[in-house]
């Protein structure tokens, strides 16, 4: 197995760095079976009526379903061209969910997302989480989205596999972490950033770790208990990798970090 090197805090969270790091040396084996990230319920069984990309779907009675845990490569929307692997992706879904099948629905602890979609683990018939199949086979990556947090580390392990075995995004240059120091551009979107933090500042609704003066990674108050055991104020001059959403805001991507799994290396 190639060996990846980790360099994390040893004061963090189970769900943080040494979380990570452990899995990507000890989750490989674990995690190569098909029955990954299985459940011991299923809320409601279902209809697939349409895919509309490698995270989300319509069923027969017409709810969109984003699935939780999970985040695919973008088709072409809004005048942007489709990320690598995106059509892939939804090919790849087709294939587990074709519609017309049965598809198993886990709500997540919330229940809605935005434009009203609705929040789901997603399994098939035999009871296999799609999701976490599609993170292992590299057209996804894990995410973790409080409070729908159900079986987190179990997606990550599934990721560490794909990573170690270099599958589909982690195989593309296109998808390595953006340096913040370079990064410029106005367009916002699902992102991985490594830069060194210049700043830390705290505003009414938010802790800010700046990375110079064109990358800004917010971490809102409300979420902050979730970091409580990463020295976030003493990372001032570290470098770190997260990833999650941005957009542009006062002449800088502004990055939201819900939760210290989506730190990918820390100080």
């Amino acid at each position: 197995m190639r060996h990846t090197r980790c360099a994390y805090s040893k004061k963090a969270s189970w769900f943080g760095a040494f979380f990570f790091c452990a899995l990507i040396f000890t989750g490989t084996a674990r995690a190569g079976n098909t029955t990954a990230c299985g459940t011991d319920h299923i809320d409601q069984w279902a209809r697939v009526a349409y895919i509309y990309d490698g995270d989300t779907i319509r069923l027969s009675d017409r709810r969109i379903i984003r699935f939780i845990a999970i985040n695919t490569p973008e088709l072409a929307h809004e005048g942007r061209s489709a990320q690598p692997l995106a059509q892939q992706a939804r090919r790849r879904l087709s294939q587990l969910l074709p519609v017309g099948s049965r598809v198993g629905l886990r709500f997540g602890t919330q229940h809605f997302g935005p434009h009203q979609r609705v929040l789901a683990h997603i399994f098939d018939s035999q009871k296999r989480n799609i999701s976490a199949l599609l993170v292992r086979e590299g057209y996804a990556f894990a995410i973790a989205m409080p409070p729908n947090l159900w079986d987190s580390r179990c997606y990550f392990r599934q990721e560490a596999v794909a990573r170690v075995r270099h599958r589909g995004i982690w195989s593309m240059d296109y998808y390595q972490p953006r340096r913040a120091a370079r990064l410029r551009t106005h367009a916002g979107g699902f992102y991985r950033i490594r830069g060194r933090i210049s700043h830390i500042g705290r505003s009414r609704h938010s802790l800010w770790l700046d990375m110079g003066r064109h990358v800004a990674v917010r971490i809102p108050r409300k979420n902050l208990p979730y970091f409580s055991a990463l020295p976030l104020n003493q990372w001032r001059g570290k470098v770190i990798t997260v990833r999650g959403w941005a957009y542009y805001y006062n002449h800088a991507l502004n990055l939201t970090l819900p939760h210290p799994a989506m730190i990918e290396t820390m100080p």
